[in-house]
């Protein structure tokens, strides 16, 4: 059985009722004001089609520019592939986990211990691990 979700009435949580004259606020400003809004719906598009277009350019090139900062490039080990070819004993016997059907997982670090020991070969690390960069971004635009 589970328990009941209780509700409380707004005038009981001060936070609430500023957040509802807030939102109050907003929506009659908004209703007030319809060609500055519409502009700024506008604008936001624009922003945001762009921001995403630069991304895309940006971390194809995998560069640093502007508001985009490539701030970090990791080593991600693609499981699946290295399971195919390892099978599941020796894969879970290097560090590997399996959860689900088909989503394994390993550490860079416990591939590159194997691989030290001989137990993955070279070719083969390199067939399953990819640089992958982080970028900070900046974030979308959303308009009430």
């Amino acid at each position: 059985m589970s328990t009941p979700i209780s509700t409380s009435d707004i005038q009981a949580i001060p936070e609430m009722v500023a957040y509802e004259q807030a939102k109050q606020m907003l929506y009659n400003f908004k209703a007030a004001n319809p060609q500055f809004f519409e502009m700024l719906s506008q604008l936001t598009e624009q922003y945001n089609q762009t921001r995403e277009a630069a991304d895309k350019a940006v971390r194809a090139l995998g560069v640093s520019c502007g508001d985009f900062d490539l701030y970090q490039k990791v080593d991600k080990v693609d499981g699946d592939k290295l399971l195919n070819a390892l099978g599941r004993d020796l894969f879970i016997e290097i560090g590997g986990s399996i959860k689900g059907k088909s989503e394994a997982k390993i550490g860079h670090k416990q591939l590159q211990t194997a691989v030290a020991r001989g137990v993955v070969d070279q070719e083969l690390y390199n067939d399953v691990v990819k640089e992958e960069p982080r970028y900070h971004t900046p974030p979308e635009c959303i308009v009430p």
